[in-house]
């Protein structure tokens, strides 16, 4: 039913979050460079996009539109900010505070 979807999704929304807070706080602790490791992990995300394009067949990419590129660079540079600003927090707090504040 619609009702167990969205809770399934809630539920699985709240795993992976939690997961990847804890995961982030790990990494941060043996390799102290929020930005690196923001980097690595977008870097390990396209691979795998075009991974699962070039290799599998799974997935299709679209030709990049070079008219929507400009209007989409701001929202590129705020979720970057963002990204930057949760794992300097992370760094910098425990994981308890930042799944309360997220």
């Amino acid at each position: 039913t619609k009702k167990n979807e969205v809770i399934t999704s809630i539920l699985a929304y709240s795993f992976c979050s939690g997961s990847l807070v804890l995961i982030n706080k790990l990494i941060l602790h043996e390799l102290p460079y929020p930005s690196l490791i923001i980097t690595l992990q977008l870097w390990a995300a396209i691979f795998f996009i075009y991974s699962l394009h070039y290799c599998c067949g799974i997935i299709d990419i679209d030709a990049i539109k070079w008219n929507a590129v400009i209007p989409y660079s701001l929202y590129t540079i705020a979720f970057s900010l963002g990204v930057l600003c949760n794992m300097k927090s992370l760094s910098l707090s425990n994981v308890e505070t930042i799944i309360v504040f997220r």
